[in-house]
């Protein structure tokens, strides 16, 4: 089984936390599984936890909105972005995708190409028929002002 989980967020203490306990779990319930992180972030991840069956990259890309339909409705084999090819080249060969817990990025106060960035796992979870599951993100900044007096009720 492989699982990739997309869009990781590293270098702070609380995404750490999160992660570690998702792929320890994953881990557990799935014993020999291969898992791929997929980070974003700018550099390449320096300190990881050695963990068996484990391997990771950093994938941070800024491709047009054309560019990311074309690498994944060509399953990664057409592209300009290197890193937009090789995140469609590993979601393809996944048995599921796990978008992880962390801060929400999917909002409005993101341009619109951050947006098709952080959507081209769903992309490709639709397209090729596999299963994805998605962590609670957390609310934080990014919920606005007037609704963070509901935040609690959640």
């Amino acid at each position: 089984m492989h699982i990739v989980i997309v869009n990781a967020h590293w270098s702070n203490r609380g995404d750490e936390a999160a992660h570690r306990a998702l792929w320890e779990e994953l881990q557990l319930r799935y014993p020999g599984c291969r898992i791929t992180v997929m980070f974003k972030d700018r550099r390449p991840v320096s300190w990881f936890p050695e963990m068996e069956n484990t391997e990771y990259f950093s994938c941070q890309f800024k491709a047009t909105s054309w560019d990311i339909w074309l690498c994944v409705l060509t399953r990664g084999f057409f592209g300009k972005d290197p890193l937009l090819k090789k995140a469609v080249q590993t979601l393809k060969t996944a048995n599921l995708i796990i978008y992880p817990p962390g801060g929400s990025v999917i909002n409005d106060r993101f341009f619109w190409s951050k947006q098709m960035e952080y959507l081209v796992p769903f992309l490709c979870a639709r397209l090729y028929r596999i299963p994805m599951f998605v962590a609670a993100p957390s609310m934080g900044q990014s919920i606005r002002p007037q609704y963070r007096k509901y935040a609690c009720l959640l």
